[in-house]
């Protein structure tokens, strides 16, 4: 494919100028160039690509082409409208539009923390924006894999980034840092998000206190990941917003977790979950269950809890996790593989086990859906439900140390 470069669009500044660009069929795209040719720029641009290519999220910048050992480096990537710089003034009190577009970058950025990706330059410029359920967090040419054996790219400084958004951990010195340095930087964003860049107060003490909090000069006081970091912005912005159904979705969860529900109440719960919550409160749901709970929502609600453990699968099988989460799934399912006795259900929860560990290339997940597969051939049922699964979902298990005479006739063909 052939690309072609037009105007030059984006910020000034850095070790990249990015221009529009159209491919050979018309389509248009953007294409960052390195601008400063010396090693160590070229180094940093080499690594932002290798680091970016293996990352996989829609609230995550993707490479589409590259070319970083030419004599032109330069990696092309999707064309956004701009950056959340412009749309932010259109955001001021407007609490709707900013919970849709703070959580968009949440989820990018949780993404990133999982895989264990640090993005130390975290600002409005770096966050790119087609609409408020279409951003991308972009630029992760100072970001730093945790505990990578890389080269450290220090020729520039050990202090870089914007002033705004350093936290104070980063202006020592920019390899001391872990994920809440991004955390400081972000509660910078949301500040800049509810104040239209400080020209009006902070709206509410909630939100002012989820920035100090982000904010706060010890690292150690800050949210403790970007995870808990979300939860706090769901629970302010549904209550501003008054989504009940969410809210009660949330205050029941925490009941359920500290075994406070009785099994109505677990039913009613279950209902809601199915019609109204994001999928990672149905993955909060299952975790909260205690095994009788389970067992008992299996007998008396079967349809409704099949329903439920699909919604989990999609969920649990349209992204990339970082390892220790990967080790988790695989952990929660093969329990709740082993608590069912209906085949769909078990079926699919070994497929969410054989889909994570073999497109994460994780051993030990894999290990657990070896051994849990090698008895399907004893359950004609369960082998046809996973077929369908695999067919929709093509999932090679040659990778598993199975043989194909491991597996029932109707899954060879999944074997190759």
């Amino acid at each position: 494919m052939k690309y072609f470069i037009d105007n030059k669009i984006g910020e000034p500044g850095g070790f990249g100028d990015v221009y529009d660009c159209h491919s050979e069929l018309g389509d248009r795209y953007a294409i960052k160039m390195l601008k400063i040719d010396d090693e160590n720029a070229v180094l940093r641009f080499q690594k932002e690509v290798r680091l970016t290519s293996r990352l996989n999220h829609p609230n995550v910048i993707r490479i589409i082409a590259c070319d970083t050992e030419g004599e032109n480096k330069y990696y092309i990537m999707p064309k956004y409208q701009c950056s959340i710089v412009q749309i932010i003034p259109m955001l001021y009190n407007n609490f709707d539009r900013q919970y849709n577009v703070i959580t968009e970058i949440l989820n990018g950025l949780i993404y990133l923390h999982e895989q264990g990706v640090l993005h130390r330059d975290l600002k409005p410029q770096n966050i790119l924006y087609n609409s408020d359920t279409d951003i991308a967090i972009s630029d992760l040419g100072f970001s730093r894999q945790i505990d990578s054996d890389s080269l450290r790219l220090t020729q520039y400084g050990d202090v870089f980034g914007t002033q705004r958004y350093i936290s104070p951990e980063q202006a020592q010195n920019s390899e001391n840092v872990d994920d809440k340095t991004d955390i400081f930087a972000f509660g910078k964003i949301l500040e800049d998000i509810v104040t239209n860049f400080l020209q009006y107060p902070i709206p509410n003490d909630e939100i002012g206190y989820i920035i100090d909090k982000c904010t706060n000069p010890h690292a150690n006081r800050r949210f403790a990941s970007s995870r808990e970091l979300k939860s706090m912005v769901d629970n302010v912005y549904q209550n501003m917003l008054k989504i009940t159904a969410n809210d009660d979705i949330s205050t029941s969860i925490s009941l359920l977790e500290m075994g406070m529900m009785d099994f109505s109440d677990i039913e009613n719960l279950a209902l809601k979950l199915m019609s109204h919550a994001q999928e990672d409160s149905i993955e909060k749901f299952f975790l909260a269950l205690s095994d009788d709970e389970y067992k008992q929502l299996e007998y008396k609600q079967l349809e409704l809890l099949q329903n439920l453990v699909r919604q989990l699968k999609d969920y649990y099988t349209s992204q990339m996790w970082g390892v220790n989460y990967t080790d988790t799934i695989g952990s929660v399912c093969q329990k709740f593989y082993n608590l069912t006795i209906d085949s769909s259900i078990r079926a699919l929860f070994l497929f969410i086990i054989l889909e994570v560990g073999i497109s994460h290339n994780r051993f030990y997940v894999m290990g657990i859906g070896e051994s849990l597969i090698r008895n399907v051939k004893n359950n004609l049922t369960e082998a046809m439900e996973l077929y369908s699964l695999l067919k929709q979902q093509p999932v090679y298990l040659s990778r598993l140390d199975i043989t194909k005479r491991d597996l029932p006739e109707i899954l060879q063909s999944y074997w190759n």
